[in-house]
């Protein structure tokens, strides 16, 4: 059983993982935040009704 499998209540769930490839590694921190951001928003700006 992974992390993933005791989120029983999610409708939806999106992974993503930002590696070096990405400019966006980190052990701790992301080291592009603006790539990250971006991500986020674009999921944000797909997924919910404002």
């Amino acid at each position: 059983m992974n992390r993933y499998d005791h989120l029983k209540n999610a409708r939806s769930l999106t992974l993503r993982l930002f590696s070096e490839k990405d400019d966006a590694g980190g052990y701790c921190n992301v080291g592009n935040t603006k790539k990250v951001l971006d991500a986020m928003i674009s999921w944000l700006s797909e997924n919910l009704s404002c």
